[in-house]
């Protein structure tokens, strides 16, 4: 709908519109008669258009094939596509794509010969039938965007007696739907018939691959919400997948084009598929959307803790990324086929693909400059939700120990010379002065805790790059030149993995030289790190997952070779999630992350600040606890009920006994996720380079 004043409880008998009184607040009395002053909004299209094949050529125009010539033989190309442009109100880069489309001397465009009409509605002579109800005449206006003067508006007006105000606010709204939709049109974009085609050609293979018989009664698409609350996705899923199915095969004009069956075969009776081109608000993108993720649930890729994937599932994901992923390439700022689609590439093992997913992403909700690259995308029709947790949507406030690190990490990267000195050290020095003010503000506290302040106007550099992404180093994964893992031995780690008591490891130069190097390089020169933690002057830290950002390939590709070498452990379990955090300690020593469990199967912590930054060689690792979490533990009572567990651990016997393991670069730390377990106490050297830096990977799923 468009922005009407209010709106209105429409329904008819007859043709004639009731209203409730009660929407009647900005109509006016005249003589007895209601009359609305606001128009309604009708959807804007009327009726049905018939379509042509509009032929652009730089020899002149000419009828070929059934084809219909876009203009007289006298006009330029430049003259043909100018009328194109303006009878259907698209913007010059369409012209430029038709050039750059062009092969040989001529071009094709399958589209409407004009846009469907306009329309808005209106209630006049609207009058008391019954108790709490008014009985009015609806008027509906069909009008195109190259109406300049709407004459049945002013007849409209004459007949019914509309005072001037109130003819203006009818015509108003006419002038308004039509720059709407000049708007609307500016972003249309020239996209191949074979690209919808393809999509098309993909809900075929569903069709098959769901077991959908194509003569099945469809559900209507109105009630798809009501079966998804039943997780009914494999019945939406057919739905949509015959529609799509149907718009190739009984749809003008598709139909004369597609051919079902043939395995991407076009019509050889159509005019050179590759020459032929279709506006891309003919591309049902919301369906593309929803029928990925109704496939990424029936393949159970968030429930399913077992790799390798079985055939079904591996099909249901490829059909998946081919959809969002064609949804993406069409609107790249869709957000939530970008959260899904990076999922499955990583399931089906594209580790670089699911990378620049992950952080095309997180690039896309903490943009630089602000909305850089426009405003995130949400279809009207779309039946899913699978939004990224939140990063620091709060652009505005933060907490000392953050502006001292980002202080630090931007004057790192002019030191590097990534970023340029001229321009990035007034913002370096801009942050030095607003930490200083942070700093002093913490003083009036008499408490123990870091505060969260509001960062003034008057900083507007520090407010211009707070939270967001200034810098990704590009980090893919290094085969087939190079494993990552460094040279130890995965049947020992394991046997000390099964033979111990709890199952728990460690192994020294768990990366190779140049993995570890460029891990470090991407922990300390990519702007991800946004997530604040801690909050206390002991247990400040912040920290980056993949949908936040740090999702590099080589990170991939440690875990699959480290699937390969320990399979005994996770060969067969699922990256389920992966972090880094960052400490950031000052002159006290921290007290780091506090005693918790993990909510997955098997539990992957490996360290990557260089070790003359330890202050504390025997300390700033982990501690754990031979002892297990309850199965019928919560999420909440594993994490975050730090006194229960106390009671647990200290209390009930068994007594827990602690292991600790201390802090050396390139150590991996492998343990059983229940156990519990924290980080040792911290001390490390002051400056950016010497924070400490863990990474931990999650595998599998907690049995309950």
């Amino acid at each position: 709908m468009g922005n009407p004043l209010f709106n209105t409880i429409v329904w008819s008998v007859h043709g004639v519109h009731f209203l409730s009184s009660r929407s009647f607040l900005f109509a006016i009395l005249l003589g007895g008669v209601f009359i609305l002053t606001t128009a309604q909004d009708l959807g804007g299209k009327v009726g049905k258009n018939r379509y042509a094949l509009h032929r652009f050529s730089k020899v002149g125009t000419s009828t070929l094939h059934g084809i219909q010539a876009n203009s007289s033989n006298m006009e330029s190309f430049d003259q043909q596509v100018e009328t194109f442009l303006k009878t259907h109100g698209l913007g010059s880069h369409v012209k430029s794509s038709l050039e750059n489309s062009m092969v040989g001397y001529e071009v094709f465009v399958l589209g409407k010969v004009v846009p469907d009409e306009l329309s808005i509605g209106f209630d006049v002579n609207c009058a008391s039938a019954l108790e709490d109800i008014q009985v009015c005449q609806n008027i509906v206006i069909n009008f195109t965007h190259l109406d300049t003067k709407i004459k049945h508006v002013n007849n409209i007006c004459s007949t019914h007696r509309l005072k001037a105000q109130d003819c203006d606010t009818v015509h108003s709204a006419v002038e308004e739907k039509k720059q709407k939709w000049l708007r609307d049109q500016q972003k249309i974009t020239l996209v191949p018939v074979t690209f919808l085609f393809e999509m098309i050609h993909a809900s075929e293979q569903l069709l098959d691959l769901l077991g959908c018989k194509k003569t099945a009664q469809i559900w209507e698409k109105s009630k798809l919400t009501d079966l998804l609350k039943k997780r009914w996705y494999k019945e939406c899923a057919c739905t949509i997948a015959m529609d799509l199915y149907q718009k190739g095969t009984e749809s003008d004009p598709w139909k004369k084009y597609y051919e079902a069956g043939h395995k991407f075969e076009f019509n050889p009776d159509a005019y050179e598929m590759n020459h032929i081109f279709v506006l891309s608000y003919e591309i049902p993108l919301a369906d593309m959307y929803n029928l990925g993720g109704m496939l990424y649930k029936i393949a159970e890729a968030r429930r399913s803790d077992v790799l390798p994937l079985t055939e079904f599932q591996t099909s249901c994901l490829m059909h998946a990324t081919t959809l969002l992923e064609g949804v993406l390439q069409l609107q790249p700022r869709h957000l939530q086929s970008l959260a899904i689609v990076s999922s499955t590439r990583r399931l089906l093992g594209d580790i670089d693909a699911a990378s620049v997913h992950y952080i095309n992403a997180a690039i896309l909700q903490n943009q630089f400059p602000k909305n850089s690259l426009g405003d995130i995308v949400n279809f009207d029709d779309e039946l899913f939700s699978f939004r990224f947790p939140p990063t620091n949507k709060d652009f505005n406030h933060t907490v000392s120990y953050k502006i001292l690190h980002d202080m630090e990490q931007i004057q790192h990267l002019i030191d590097l010379h990534i970023f340029e000195e001229s321009s990035w050290q007034p913002i370096v020095n801009e942050y030095s002065i607003l930490l200083g003010e942070f700093l002093e503000l913490e003083r009036r506290y008499d408490d123990e805790l870091w505060h969260l302040h509001e960062i003034p106007s008057i900083y507007k550099k520090v407010l211009e790059t707070n939270g967001r992404i200034l810098n990704i180093r590009h980090t893919p994964a290094m085969w087939p030149s190079a494993n990552v893992l460094g040279d130890w031995k995965g049947t020992k780690l394991s046997n000390d993995y099964f033979s111990s008591s709890p199952e728990c490891a460690y192994v020294d130069n768990f990366l190779s030289e140049h993995a570890l190097e460029a891990i470090y390089k991407f922990a300390t020169e990519s702007t991800v790190f946004h997530n604040v933690k801690g909050y206390t002057k002991k247990r400040a830290y912040i920290g980056a997952g993949m949908e936040e950002g740090f999702a590099p390939g080589l990170l991939f590709q440690i875990v699959h070779e480290l699937r390969k070498k320990i399979p005994d452990i996770i060969g067969n379990m699922k990256l389920t999630q992966a972090w880094a955090y960052k400490y950031i300690g000052q002159d006290n020593v921290d007290e780091g992350i506090n005693v918790h469990a993990d909510d997955a199967a098997v539990n992957v912590n490996f360290w990557i600040t260089p070790d003359e930054a330890n202050l504390l060689p025997k300390e700033g690792g982990l501690d754990i606890f031979d002892k297990k979490a309850p199965n019928s533990w919560s999420f909440e009572e594993l994490n975050r009920d730090t006194q229960k567990i106390s009671r647990y651990l200290k209390d009930e016997k068994p007594i827990a006994k602690m292991i600790k393991i201390p802090y050396k670069q390139n150590r991996m730390v492998i343990f059983h996720s229940s156990l519990f377990h924290r980080t040792s106490k911290l001390k490390f050297k002051r400056g950016f380079r010497n924070h400490r830096i863990n990474l931990t990977l999650l595998f599998g799923g907690r049995k309950k």
